[in-house]
């Protein structure tokens, strides 16, 4: 249970101190928290930074803007029902399976049922299990 809430507190830090405006080209990946939280988290820094910008005076555009920029990469359990949600509103470039192997009892048998999800497209699938971790270490689709 902690992972995500840990991680809402650094994400939180690291966009509003203005890491991703200072460092174009570093790479961020948010791991082990899964995504349901990221929409949340989206609309409440906008909010925040909407009412009080002064307390961000280094960020150029929205908090979400710099969440789905491509700057940051999100992990997603194979299972969450929320993943959809998650694509909708940042995208499918930006999320990746992180195994944590061997953690995940049987990984073949998480795979194919993922892979069998009816509410994400193949393309999506794709991204997620392989295209999205290769971007992300430099190992080009």
């Amino acid at each position: 249970m902690s992972h995500p809430f840990a991680q809402m507190i650094a994400l939180t830090s690291v966009i509003l101190e203005g890491v991703p405006e200072r460092f174009p080209k570093l790479k961020i990946a948010s791991l082990e928290a899964g995504c349901a939280w990221l929409p949340f988290l989206m609309d409440r820094l906008d909010m925040e930074y909407k009412n009080r910008p002064h307390q961000a005076p280094l960020l150029k555009k929205a908090p979400s803007e710099y969440m789905k920029s491509g700057q940051i990469y999100y992990h997603t359990e194979l299972w969450e029902e929320m993943l959809p949600m998650a694509i909708e509103r940042l995208g499918e470039d930006l999320f990746l399976y992180a195994s944590d192997y061997p953690h995940e009892p049987d990984l073949a048998e998480a795979i194919r049922e993922f892979e069998g999800r009816k509410d994400l497209t193949d393309a999506a699938k794709r991204k997620v299990l392989s295209d999205n971790g290769k971007r992300f270490y430099s190992m080009e689709v």
